[in-house]
């Protein structure tokens, strides 16, 4: 993380409760919101954490991300980010495992693709089942695709390796810009962090 990530924080945070036109103070409540909308931002089709986790979360920081803030401690959001490349490590792992299994395609079952509205999964086995479907729905459209550069299986496993070297490749002041965003889009949806970098 660089040195002044923290102070840079504090800043953003301090010119967000000054400048922006709602002039909400960062308290208790924004804190409870910041923390789901990272966690969304991180999982937005909640498909990786687990309700349990979320909970541990909530119970942890949903009334202390704003004192963090102040602080200049951004360690919260590094813990997250820390469990958020762990969970999407083992569910790749275990996808790819099940691309190999042998699918007859001839069940009824449905599967959500867009869930940012749902629920988190309430268990790493309710979250299997999601996968499950997931990647089920996946394999299937890669097979009733008449442009097949290589086997669907192939297709799916390169998806699959793809979305998890995006997560090894988050740097830390990839996940501050991820925080911060969070912040921004708490006090309003379209606004958003851009690290200098980034502008």
């Amino acid at each position: 993380t660089s040195p002044n990530s923290g102070q840079v924080a504090l800043a953003v945070a301090r010119w967000l409760e000054q400048a922006h036109y709602t002039r909400k103070k960062l308290d208790d409540e924004m804190s409870a919101k910041l923390l789901t909308t990272y966690l969304e931002a991180l999982d937005y089709n909640k498909l990786y954490f687990t309700q349990q986790d979320v909970d541990e979360f909530q119970k942890k920081y949903a009334t202390g991300l704003d004192d963090a803030i102040f602080r200049g401690d951004l360690s919260p959001a590094h813990e997250i980010f820390g469990r958020f490349k762990e969970r999407v490590e083992a569910r790749v792992a275990s996808n790819k495992k099940l691309v190999t299994k042998k699918w007859d395609f001839s069940g009824s079952d449905t599967v959500e693709l867009n869930r940012q509205k749902a629920q988190w999964p309430k268990s790493p086995t309710e979250a299997d089942k999601l996968w499950s479907q997931r990647v089920e729905a996946e394999l299937l459209q890669e097979d009733l695709n008449e442009f097949k550069p290589r086997p669907p299986e192939q297709t799916v496993i390169k998806r699959y390796d793809q979305a998890l070297r995006n997560v090894r490749e988050m740097e830390a002041d990839d996940v501050v810009n991820t925080f911060l965003s969070s912040l921004a889009q708490t006090y309003d949806p379209h606004s958003e962090y851009l690290s200098p970098s980034e502008m």
